[in-house]
């Protein structure tokens, strides 16, 4: 199918939205204060136009809920607590409720540190990083972000089986005008890109994987279906040696830090599972916050007026097209892709709840 026969996505009221993935965890069985903070997370992820990581998860969150393998009562566990640090069991509560709730930590200490980290090991799903990144900016802060599941489904170079996984990367910052917000993955392409495009019956942009006999290939289908062959490394065939390096580099920040990965031997078979990294840097306790807004927004612009080839669109930022499209679609309505509203008609029976409707034409 290809991209003009695709139906065309309908626009939602966003709050309406929002209250329909909450209620939804909730009629699952998700308590109010963490079915708040999920939803938050898909649907912040779903107007930055993170659609693998938006309002897609919710038939599967929902299921994890109801079978019992995301867990939704009680706290987190301190595993370790330091002067700046701490490490927590995250009982393989929600994500983004275990998230929000180590940024706020991570934001406490550093009343009396410069630089405050949490690192959480038996973390269930956290969904798209970066829709955790402009809330942390706008308070003068930078903010790293990490996770690694050991799904196995990132080849190291030269192999054609999966050793790691995508393991996202998000760094935000403040500059003197919009924040950066980084929000990259050490693999060619993630897991939901594959089989989005898998069930689309589509191929890839780019030769991202590898089969099991060694080749490149942008044919997503063996490996969604199948489990053969694997996602390449960022940098692909030639260069793909720095994606594995960087991949590394996060499973120590997260799974080694921890003291737990996915595989080990204190996982549960068959359950879901990531060590996740959280960051926060108070530039006020370096240079001061003023002269690093000056130093980034000042490396902004020469980004930004960077000689490009005739008639090309000027250099982005990360995170520049995200905000744009976020504030886009606060105005207009947030468009859904018809596949996911079918998807998500099956959530709203089961919690009999009604769906909402498309906003009518302008």
């Amino acid at each position: 199918m290809t991209s003009d026969e695709r139906p065309k996505d309908d626009r939602y009221d966003f709050e309406a939205m929002l209250a329909f993935a909450f209620d939804a965890l909730v009629a699952a069985g998700m308590p109010g204060d963490k079915a708040v903070d999920v939803a938050d997370v898909l649907l912040e992820a779903e107007l930055l136009g993170r659609r693998t990581h938006g309002l897609r998860l919710l038939p599967w969150y929902v299921s994890a809920v109801r079978e019992g393998s995301m867990a939704v009562d009680g706290l987190y566990d301190i595993v370790r607590d330091e002067s700046s640090t701490q490490v927590w069991d995250g009982r393989h509560l929600p994500g983004p409720w275990l998230v929000k709730r180590a940024i706020a930590e991570a934001a406490r200490r550093l009343l009396r540190h410069p630089v405050a980290t949490v690192v959480i090991r038996r973390s269930h799903h956290t969904g798209g990083l970066q829709a955790y990144l402009e809330a942390v900016t706008e308070k003068g802060l930078m903010v790293v972000l990490a996770n690694a599941d050991r799904s196995g489904r990132v080849a190291p170079p030269g192999a054609i089986e999966g050793v790691l996984s995508p393991s996202p990367l998000a760094v935000g910052f403040p500059t003197e005008g919009k924040p950066v917000m980084i929000d990259m993955s050490v693999a060619s392409t993630s897991v939901g890109t594959c089989i989005r495009t898998a069930e689309a019956g589509s191929r890839l942009p780019g030769p991202w994987l590898i089969d099991a006999n060694g080749a490149p290939t942008d044919d997503p289908k063996p490996l969604v279906e199948k489990g053969e062959g694997a996602i390449l490394p960022l940098g692909g065939m030639d260069l793909g040696y720095k994606g594995f390096a960087l991949g590394l580099f996060i499973e120590a920040l997260t799974a080694g830090l921890a003291g737990w990965a996915p595989d080990g031997p204190d996982a549960e078979a068959g359950r879901w599972g990531c060590s996740v990294f959280v960051q926060l840097i108070d530039p006020g306790r370096f240079s001061g916050l003023d002269a690093f807004r000056r130093e980034m927004e000042a490396l902004a612009r020469a980004c930004r007026a960077a000689r490009v080839p005739e008639g090309a669109a000027p250099v982005h930022l990360p995170g520049e097209d995200a905000l744009a499209r976020k504030a886009g679609q606060l105005a207009q309505g947030l468009a859904v892709d018809p596949a996911v509203i079918a998807a998500l008609r099956p959530v709203a029976e089961a919690a009999k709840l009604t769906l909402p409707s498309p906003l009518g034409p302008e």
